[in-house]
């Protein structure tokens, strides 16, 4: 079992705060640190479990908060970092996997190269903890520890304005591509 970290600004560290990842080379077993953002992940998996770009949850042990899916292909951070040849158009199948996201009626708000993966020359999506609906409330507190760019996140009354943060995310999304997505 190896660990899955990601690269930004070239250092290898790990994918998230929330969870520990582990992998071999069949499945990604995400070892949640707290339930709400492990429910979070469960409740979207179950709206998007249909969705060509949604990876294929393979079990899931609600006692220890751990998830395995299915995963035979390359993260893109490390496709990207370690300039291997993408065969498909990246930028453009994030576009098109946010675009049908927002006609779900959901943001994505953790648009990074390492919540995404290639798998059988398709992009897929994970950490899908990460996405938001206009009645997603997220509290503040659940946020401060985790939060590595205070101007991205913005609260009203305690609760994460969702749309001011994905509207940043989007608008500021060439700190972690190579180009603004």
């Amino acid at each position: 079992m190896k660990i899955l970290e990601k690269y930004f600004d070239g250092v290898l560290g790990p994918l998230s705060d929330l969870y520990e990842a582990t992998y071999n080379d069949s499945c990604l077993f995400v070892q949640f640190k707290d339930r709400f953002w492990f429910d979070q992940e469960l409740a979207y998996y179950n709206l998007l479990k249909d969705k060509p770009y949604c990876y294929e949850l393979l079990d899931v042990d609600h006692s220890k908060l751990l998830m395995s899916f299915k995963h035979e292909g390359e993260n893109l951070s490390h496709v990207m970092h370690e300039n291997k040849p993408i065969e498909l158009d990246y930028k453009n199948s994030v576009k098109e996997i946010l675009c049908d996201l927002e006609n779900e009626g959901i943001r994505k708000i953790n648009i990074y190269p390492w919540t995404f993966f290639i798998q059988d020359g398709k992009l897929k999506t994970c950490d899908l903890y990460g996405c938001t609906t206009n009645s997603t409330l997220i509290s503040e507190h659940r946020l401060t520890d985790i939060i590595n760019d205070t101007q991205r996140f913005s609260f009203v009354d305690g609760y994460l304005d969702c749309q001011a943060t994905y509207n940043y995310t989007l608008e500021h999304s060439d700190h972690y591509w190579p180009e603004k997505i």
